[in-house]
Order: structure tokens, then sequence, then C-alpha cells
């Protein structure tokens, strides 16, 4: 069965957003497709910039039954909240392509350029 095109009509049931301050300046364009890949899709994560300056993007994948890629893994619950997250700047949009199980859901945060993300999904100051 073909999934192409699938996009935001699921976007609830894929990914949630983490922001907890009012500004909230990325959002999140999701596109998952087949492939020949056994038990993977492809996901099309496309991070826009709807504020004028540019943001600091954290995201992470996770799902409850199977494992997502080591390198996009949401850290574990109890790992350091504080701590700084893997991050990217975002002017415009910035895209990225991952095979995931279906149902891997998709969390982000975004922060001032003035500040970093951290793993608990909040911002802090930049060193």
């Amino acid at each position: 069965m073909r999934r192409a095109g699938l996009l935001l009509a699921l976007f609830p049931l894929l990914c949630a957003a983490q922001a907890p301050r009012a500004e909230v300046c990325l959002t999140a364009e999701i596109e998952v497709q087949d492939v020949d890949a056994p038990g993977k899709l492809l996901y099309r994560i496309d991070f826009r910039n709807n504020c004028a300056e540019p943001r600091t993007l954290y995201w992470c994948a996770e799902h409850p039954a199977d494992k997502v890629p080591r390198e996009v893994a949401c850290p574990l619950r109890d790992a350091s909240p504080e701590a700084p997250a893997p991050s990217f700047l975002v002017s415009r949009h910035r895209m990225f392509q991952w095979l995931m199980p279906a149902g891997t859901r998709i969390r982000y945060s975004d922060c001032p350029v003035s500040t970093r993300p951290t793993l608990g999904f909040g911002c802090a100051a930049a060193y």
C-alpha cells in the first residue's frame, strides 16, 4: 500500500510539538512514504521558521514498541533534561529524511539563537 503524500492529516498521530514558550516559530510538515525496506517508512520532516530571526532546532524520534535510528532517538526518560541537545540552525527551513518504523513520533523544540535547546525540550543560555 502506497502512503505517498500522507501529510499532516495524520500529524497528531505521528508527532507532537514540545514548545513550552508562548512564541512558537518552527512548524513541521511530515510526509511518510512506503519504500523498499521491510518494516520501514521514509519520513520527510520539513521544519519551517515562521519568525523573522533564525531559530535553533532540536528534534528526535521515538516509537512505543520499535527501534528508531540511534542518531535521532529521543533521550531516555532518565537523561538529564537540562543537558544541551544536538541542534541545528534554521533560518527559513530545514529538511531531514530518515527510514523509521510506522508509527514513529517526532518531537521537537525551537529556541532563539541566543540560547540552546536542552534534552528536556527547553532552552538554556548558549555557551
